[in-house]
Protein backbone atom coordinates (compact mmCIF):
# COMPACT_ATOMS: atom_id res chain seq x y z
CA UNK A 1 0.00 0.00 0.00
CA UNK A 2 2.80 2.67 1.11
CA UNK A 3 4.77 1.50 -2.00
CA UNK A 4 2.14 2.19 -4.48
CA UNK A 5 1.37 5.37 -2.87
CA UNK A 6 5.25 6.24 -2.26
CA UNK A 7 6.99 4.83 -5.65
CA UNK A 8 3.90 4.45 -8.12
CA UNK A 9 1.86 7.75 -7.40
CA UNK A 10 -1.11 6.21 -6.53
CA UNK A 11 -3.31 8.61 -4.86
CA UNK A 12 -4.05 8.01 -0.88
CA UNK A 13 -7.46 7.77 -1.76
CA UNK A 14 -7.18 5.09 -4.65
CA UNK A 15 -4.46 3.46 -2.40
CA UNK A 16 -7.82 2.86 0.36
CA UNK A 17 -10.28 1.59 -2.42
CA UNK A 18 -7.27 -0.76 -3.56
CA UNK A 19 -6.44 -2.10 0.08
CA UNK A 20 -10.02 -2.07 1.09
CA UNK A 21 -9.14 0.90 3.89
CA UNK A 22 -9.01 4.44 4.29
CA UNK A 23 -7.79 7.49 3.00
CA UNK A 24 -6.88 8.64 6.70
CA UNK A 25 -5.23 5.10 7.53
CA UNK A 26 -2.99 5.32 4.01
CA UNK A 27 -1.77 8.74 5.05
CA UNK A 28 -0.75 7.72 8.57
CA UNK A 29 1.11 4.12 7.02
CA UNK A 30 2.59 6.68 4.19
CA UNK A 31 3.70 9.62 6.90
CA UNK A 32 5.33 6.79 8.93
CA UNK A 33 7.54 5.52 6.38
CA UNK A 34 8.54 8.90 5.38
CA UNK A 35 9.87 9.37 9.07
CA UNK A 36 11.55 6.29 9.40
CA UNK A 37 11.76 4.27 6.14
CA UNK A 38 10.37 0.60 6.45
CA UNK A 39 11.48 -0.16 10.19
CA UNK A 40 8.74 2.55 11.15
CA UNK A 41 6.24 -0.10 9.64
CA UNK A 42 7.12 -2.91 11.78
CA UNK A 43 4.26 -3.66 14.71
CA UNK A 44 4.46 -1.76 17.47
CA UNK A 45 2.90 -1.91 20.95
CA UNK A 46 -0.46 0.61 21.24
CA UNK A 47 0.27 1.15 25.23
CA UNK A 48 0.58 4.95 26.00
CA UNK A 49 4.16 6.06 26.60
CA UNK A 50 2.57 7.71 29.97
CA UNK A 51 -0.09 7.48 31.86
CA UNK A 52 -0.38 10.86 34.24
CA UNK A 53 -3.91 9.94 35.65
CA UNK A 54 -2.90 6.87 37.12
CA UNK A 55 -4.63 5.43 39.43
CA UNK A 56 -1.60 5.10 42.48
CA UNK A 57 -0.45 1.74 43.38
CA UNK A 58 -1.41 2.27 47.21
CA UNK A 59 -5.57 2.77 46.20
CA UNK A 60 -4.62 -0.56 43.67
CA UNK A 61 -4.12 -2.40 46.01
CA UNK A 62 -6.83 -1.19 48.17
CA UNK A 63 -9.22 -1.98 45.71
CA UNK A 64 -7.67 -5.64 44.80
CA UNK A 65 -7.89 -6.48 48.68
CA UNK A 66 -11.58 -5.31 49.21
CA UNK A 67 -11.95 -7.17 45.90
CA UNK A 68 -11.05 -10.30 47.50
CA UNK A 69 -13.21 -9.58 50.13
CA UNK A 70 -16.14 -9.85 47.81
CA UNK A 71 -17.13 -6.50 47.98
CA UNK A 72 -18.88 -4.80 45.02
CA UNK A 73 -17.81 -1.96 43.05
CA UNK A 74 -20.41 0.33 44.26
CA UNK A 75 -19.20 -0.21 47.74
CA UNK A 76 -15.56 -0.09 46.86
CA UNK A 77 -15.85 2.76 45.36
CA UNK A 78 -18.28 4.76 47.71
CA UNK A 79 -15.30 3.62 50.70
CA UNK A 80 -12.34 4.42 48.69
CA UNK A 81 -13.75 7.61 47.26
CA UNK A 82 -13.38 6.69 43.58
CA UNK A 83 -16.18 6.61 40.40
CA UNK A 84 -18.34 3.80 39.99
Amino acid sequence: MVRAVVYDGLSQADAARAFNTTPKTVGKWVARFREGGVEALRDRSSRPQSSPNQTPIAVCERVEALRRQRRTQAAIAAELGLAS
